[in-house]
């Protein structure tokens, strides 16, 4: 079992079922070590070198997460002396609203004890963030608020660089990701996992 992390957003949309899928940037990014007339050469994870179309699928090798593998979600949380761990989204998606005296932790710190949300990889791919579908954006999570489909994408991209472009991996430099599926699964379903 493997911790991942997402942002209280994102654990809101997991919750009400409206994201099964998550993209996150392949590292290190491949880079081209040869060119010729009618060649070009990738250089990957282990110093793998192949050709770019065959990337995605050597790159999928080495995705941090596998078909099968179950996930469990870190999280905003707190520790209540008589309540126990609590979450800044609550069971039913919504945000908890206190008085401002909560002290949220980092979900980074949440330990695997706390741990409320578990997801089972259905599969894997490796793709450029910009080959993103309309509907893998609503997999995303991303919502059709104003009833037009032509601008899902770019509000993914808006939401995509909010959280990557700062590291270095903006919309508009386009780059490889893993594609991780996935679907909530319940506690005794985890409990089976670990005893097999």
């Amino acid at each position: 079992m493997k911790p991942i992390i997402f942002s209280t957003y994102m654990v809101r949309k997991i919750l009400s079922g409206e994201k099964t899928q998550t993209r996150r940037v392949v590292k290190p990014q491949p880079e081209v070590v040869k060119m010729g007339l009618s060649f070009r050469f990738i250089k990957h994870c282990h110093n793998q070198i192949c050709h770019p179309d065959e990337f995605p699928k050597i790159a999928a090798r080495y995705a941090p997460y596998k078909p099968g593998d179950v996930l469990w979600v870190r999280e905003t949380w707190n520790f209540h002396p008589t309540e126990g761990y609590c979450f800044k989204v609550c069971n039913n998606g919504q945000v908890f609203c206190d008085d401002g005296s909560a002290k949220w932790r980092p979900s980074i710190y949440m330990p695997r004890s706390a741990a409320r949300i578990f997801l089972k990889v259905t599969s894997v791919r490796v793709e450029r963030v910009r080959d993103i579908s309309i509907n893998d954006c609503i997999k995303e999570g991303i919502e059709n608020v104003h009833g037009f489909r032509s601008e899902i994408r770019n509000w993914y991209s808006e939401f995509w660089d909010s959280l990557n472009a700062k590291r270095g991996y903006s919309w508009e430099s386009n780059p490889w990701c893993f594609v991780i599926s996935f679907e909530i699964v319940n506690h005794e379903e985890v409990v089976n996992h670990e005893m097999a």
